[in-house]
């Protein structure tokens, strides 16, 4: 079923907005200045504007807008059930209807692992249509442009560095668990505590030196920004609400302009990996010529979110699935005594975590923080004895492959001791890809599991949480969220 609706929004550049795309959301943005329209799509004309299909487009002044929009029968929080339904029904290899747009959807390992190290499917597609919370950046161009992102901003995410990263990352998470013991008694939002504290790890290890006390505010808007994907349709078509997101955004890339300016004006620190000092001093390979400021801000404002997400999320996910599980907490307890004592987590510590470890990896098994991917044929091929064309958009489902039963026994259960080096030998390596696979693997994998051990050890030494009875169950914003609010009662460790 389709709807539509018009709006009408007379403000200061860039205006604004919004609508409910089926299962997730997208932003419009548009200029003061005409805006053409070119075979049904808003095209992208100023800092941080998007597009998606209209039947209407307005010369200027934001007038209105006419938007097809999915039925709200689809919902955040049925998209997995609804895909493990026709998973079962249709078996490893199913068709699904997005937006009127065929897609192609795998969930065998095997299978997956074929499209994300086959060259044929470098070029990203979109499961649900053409979505972009930023501009170009990393995780939204493919072919020479990720290439040169990559190129730019791999140096802060290499082995070394992200080793080098992990006395800062300490130090962040020691002092976030100290302060959170001092609250002894109180009653948290789960969810917002590990986004403070994975915020402040990613501006302060990966931004350096050039993130001031101000931006540093930008915790409240930025957690303002992730939650209004989070808000009910009636608060969503709010106007106060709206303009408050638009505002974020441009609060957001304002902060980004000032990292920049910054950044340029203490000129080029060849020792320092900080992204901000990679990004701005960059040089293209084949013309020699810089960024431009836009495509830094869409980097940096990109990294912020994406990589601060995985080690929320899967940290607000561990203190859940950890509720009425004393067993496995009291060995987290008892293994962080044994290796680290009082002493902040360190390096070398890592490695004899390993139980912890297992916990955290069962987290990212059970829940997914990036449920799926996609990738566009660019010729075409056979996947067995599936034609696939140029063109159609294949889906490698990782949260099936997480839970496919010819590759994990009991998938359905929660059990960290799957991951024991008794029970992983032999294991299948492609049925499990919490961070992707291939050329595309996520370039923060290293860093995000460093800092989730250590996090892990460090709030399992000074604290436990006494967990409130909810049935929060996981919701796809893009990530995997709870579908509501995860609180818990802090109490000092003696």
């Amino acid at each position: 079923m389709i709807r539509e609706w018009s709006a009408s929004f007379q403000s200061r550049s860039p205006c604004f907005l919004f609508s409910r795309l089926g299962l997730t959301y997208i932003y419009f943005y548009c200029s003061q200045s005409a805006i053409p329209m070119t075979n049904g799509f808003l095209e992208q004309k100023s800092r941080g504007g998007y597009f998606w299909e209209t039947r209407k487009v307005c010369a200027a002044g934001c007038s209105p807008v006419t938007l097809r929009v999915m039925s709200e029968q689809l919902t955040p929080e049925t998209l997995l059930p609804g895909l493990e339904a026709e998973w079962e029904r249709q078996g490893d290899i199913f068709d699904v209807t997005v937006n009127d747009q065929e897609r192609i959807v795998l969930a065998n390992p095997a299978d997956i692992h074929s499209i994300l190290t086959d060259g044929n499917y470098a070029e990203k597609g979109h499961f649900f249509g053409g979505i972009q919370l930023f501009g170009d950046e990393i995780t939204s161009v493919s072919g020479a442009e990720w290439r040169k992102s990559r190129d730019i901003t791999g140096p802060a995410f290499h082995r070394q560095a992200v080793k080098d990263m992990t006395s800062r990352v300490a130090a962040v998470g020691a002092k976030f668990a100290d302060d959170l013991r001092a609250r002894d008694g109180e009653v948290i939002n789960v969810q917002k505590e590990m986004t403070h504290l994975s915020l402040q790890t990613i501006l302060g290890v990966l931004f350096g030196k050039h993130v001031e006390t101000a931006d540093r505010l930008a915790y409240q808007t930025l957690n303002e920004t992730l939650e209004f994907a989070t808000l009910p349709q009636n608060e969503i078509n709010n106007g106060d609400t709206q303009r408050k997101f638009m505002d974020h955004i441009v609060k957001l890339n304002d902060i980004a302009q000032g990292i920049i300016d910054r950044t340029r004006a203490a000129g080029h620190d060849q020792d320092s990996l900080d992204l901000p000092n990679l990004l701005v001093h960059s040089r293209d390979k084949q013309t020699g010529e810089p960024l431009d400021d836009e495509r830094i801000r869409n980097e940096l404002l990109a990294f912020l979110f994406a990589g601060h997400e995985t080690t929320s999320l899967t940290m607000t996910w561990f203190h859940k699935l950890l509720e009425d599980r004393s067993d496995i907490t009291e060995k987290i307890q008892a293994e962080v005594d044994a290796v680290l004592g009082e002493r902040t987590p360190q390096l070398e510590d890592l490695s004899k975590l390993t139980y912890t470890r297992q916990v955290i990896d069962e987290v990212l098994r059970f829940r997914a923080t990036v449920p799926l991917v996609s990738r566009t044929a660019r010729d075409d091929t056979k996947l067995g004895d599936r034609q696939i064309k140029s063109g159609d958009v294949v889906v490698p489902f990782i949260w099936g492959a997480h839970k496919h039963p010819d590759f994990w026994r009991n998938p359905e259960m929660f059990d960290p001791d799957r991951f024991s080096a008794e029970h992983s030998a032999g294991r299948d390596r492609r049925a499990y890809l919490p961070f992707g696979l291939g050329n595309r693997l996520c370039i923060g994998k290293a860093l995000a599991l460093t800092e989730l051990t250590v996090f892990a050890a460090a709030l399992a030494q000074r604290t436990t949480f006494e967990m409130e009875p909810n049935d929060a169950q996981p919701a796809v914003y893009v990530t995997v969220r709870p579908d509501s609010p995860i609180h818990a009662t802090v109490r000092s460790r003696p």
